[in-house]
Order: C-alpha cells, then structure tokens, then sequence
C-alpha cells in the first residue's frame, strides 16, 4: 500500500527530464569546433589587415589629389601670364622662280616658241579682240613645256569640264552630221584616203623586216646582229614580228605620218593593232624604229601591206608589199639557228654547229633532252 499511490509522479519526472534535454543539446551543438574557430579568427585579421591597408592609403590619396590640383593650378597661372621668351622657326628665304619646275638659266626667250597656235591667237585679238572666245585647231603644237601648256590653257576658250551632254554623231550614206551641245568646241577628224606620191628625190626613208622573238639575234665577229627571216614562211600558230624603221637623212626636222598594219589573215599580240597610225616628229639625221607581233591561226598565203610614211598629206615613202606563207613545217630550216638546230636538227647537224660556231652566247641545256 506504501508503494502505490507515491510511484504516480514518476512519469513527470522522466517528462520533465526528456523536456529539459533539448535546451542542453542545443547549447552544445551551437558551440564550434576548434577548426571552425581558426578560420574565423583568420578571417577577422584579414578584415582588420584591410581595414588599416584603407586607412593607410587614404592619406596617400589625398596628398595625390592634393598634388594634382596644384600642378593644374600652376599650369592656369603660367597660361595666363605673359610669355617671356618664344623659340623661333626656322629662317626660309624664298627666291622667286618666275616659271615652275624651270630653272632660272633654263628661262629663256625660246620657252615658248612661236608656233601655229600662237599665230592663230595674235590673229584672233587683232581680229576680235579678248572678250570674244578663242579656239584653235592648232593647239596641240602647243606642247613644248609645261609653261607653254599652261599659256595655252589660260587663252583657249574650250570650258575645262566636259559637257553635261554628250554630242550626237549621225553616219549618213555619203555625210557623217556631228551635232554639238556646247560650244565654243575642236573637232577633229581623222580620215585615210589615197595621196598621191611626192615627186623627185626623197629624204625619207623606210624599211620592214620580219623576226623571231625567240631567235632574235646572231652573233657575227662577237656581235649580236638582227636576224630576220628573208624566206616569206611562217609557221602557223608562232608569234612573229615586223620592224619598221623610218629615217631622216636630212638636215631638216620632218613631221611624219606614218601608217603601220599586220598581214592579212594575221591576229595582233602583246598590245598590238590591226592598223594603226602614228604621228611622228623626227629630228634631222634620226631614226625611229616602230615594232608590233602577230600570229597566223590557218594555213594560207596572205598580203602584207608595207609601211607608208606622210608628209603634208603626200606619200614620201613607203615599203614594198610582200607575202606570208603559212604553213606547218618550214620548207627551209635555218641551220644558222642554235635554236632550230637543237630542236629539230639531227645528232649529226648538231655536232657540226658545236665544232663550227662559237658556242658563246648559246643555251647547252636545249640538247639536255637528246640525252637520255
């Protein structure tokens, strides 16, 4: 009876204590560990390492900005004030040259020479005066310097740009109409039409020649000589040349025209023309030497219309016509040639050229495919 109704309590009690054991548990789990507190000790000196770094630099910036504004204070004072000393240029002297690009003893009486288109303009002032505008067909023998081309410029009236509209031409059956949109204007008109020869002796004289590029020259007594072909046969696909050449053998300067153009049946290379006219101022006692390529595409015997050379609107000279042979294999091959020999002669015809000739000048290598 004694120990019933006192053993009740006993279940609050172990209430109470399974309350009470929370907090405790909760108070131990709340305390760190040993690592966890080092880092958190480190992590404070860091911020308090930081934190004297920024106080240490503040100082540091201050003075910078300090600094800066009175360096821009100095340099508004010294803009301000009165320069005392201002360094110098170099000292030029400029010389006048009267006439560009010309030098003073090159400045003479003959810098602009009398021609035809000066003679046209004095006629033109006596004339009409200035106001009126000056045109000239002359104006391209106004060419002999730059100053005379500026003068020239400065009394043509031609406008220096083109005209907002191009000229209509109209070919008629026997007329061609030029219908101009501007004016004042030089036309110019070029035409071929026969001439008849000048009579008596000439001073002109004129001569074409046929080449091989790629064998252009011999050697004779250890000097290249032009080589030209004299047999009238040309292989067909190979690219050959015409040399004309017009001499002067007066004492006398000679305006010259001089008409050039390929074989019939023969198509221009290397910048080359079909016909082609050229105007020629040749000094006494001179040469000019004109040269253009072609080649023949089809077999066949073509005209070669030989070189004509002008003068006033009269025939002063001219070469002889000729004709082309076409053909796929030369009747006669040059045995003079190191390039025909080597290609297309026989073992024998080469060993003959190499004891006969002067192999000086000549390329060994083209027989390297003989030997095999």
């Amino acid at each position: 009876g004694a120990g019933g109704p006192p053993m009740a309590p006993a279940p609050s009690m172990a209430f109470a204590a399974s309350a009470a054991a929370p907090p405790m548990m909760s108070r131990m789990a709340m305390m760190p560990s040993e690592e966890e507190a080092d880092e958190d000790e480190d992590v404070d000196d860091m911020m308090f390492e930081a934190k004297e770094a920024e106080e240490m630099r503040a100082p540091q910036r201050s003075r910078a900005m300090a600094r800066g504004r009175r360096e821009m204070a100095q340099r508004q004072s010294r803009a301000a004030a009165p320069a005392m000393f201002t360094p110098m240029a170099t000292t030029k002297i400029w010389a006048e040259t009267h006439y560009y690009g010309i030098r003073l003893e090159e400045q003479h009486t003959h810098l602009v020479p009398m021609n035809e288109f000066w003679s046209d303009f004095s006629e033109h002032v006596a004339t009409h005066g200035i106001d009126v505008p000056f045109v000239s067909s002359n104006f391209a023998f106004a060419a002999s310097s730059q100053t005379e081309v500026l003068m020239a410029l400065a009394v043509l009236g031609l406008p220096l740009s083109a005209a907002p509209e191009p000229s209509d031409v109209d070919f008629g059956a026997t007329e061609i109409t030029f219908k101009a949109t501007a004016s004042p204007l030089v036309l110019f008109r070029k035409e071929m039409t026969a001439v008849p020869e000048g009579g008596g002796s000439t001073t002109v004289l004129v001569g074409m020649n046929f080449f091989d590029p790629d064998d252009r020259y011999q050697q004779v007594k250890g000097q290249n000589v032009d080589k030209f072909i004299t047999t009238g046969e040309f292989l067909r696909g190979k690219v050959y040349g015409c040399q004309v050449t017009v001499t002067n053998v007066s004492s006398a300067r000679a305006t010259l025209d001089v008409l050039l153009q390929i074989p019939q049946g023969a198509v221009p290379v290397s910048n080359g023309f079909f016909l082609s006219s050229k105007h020629n101022i040749l000094h006494a006692y001179s040469t000019e030497r004109f040269e253009f390529q072609y080649y023949f595409p089809v077999l066949g015997r073509f005209t070669h219309y030989g070189a004509h050379v002008a003068c006033d609107e009269k025939l002063v000279a001219y070469a002889p016509h000729s004709t082309a042979t076409v053909v796929d294999r030369l009747t006669h091959e040059d045995t003079t040639s190191w390039l025909v020999v080597s290609q297309r002669g026989s073992l024998d015809d080469v060993i003959a050229f190499i004891n006969d000739r002067n192999m000086a000048g000549n390329d060994a290598s083209l027989v390297a495919w003989r030997c095999r």
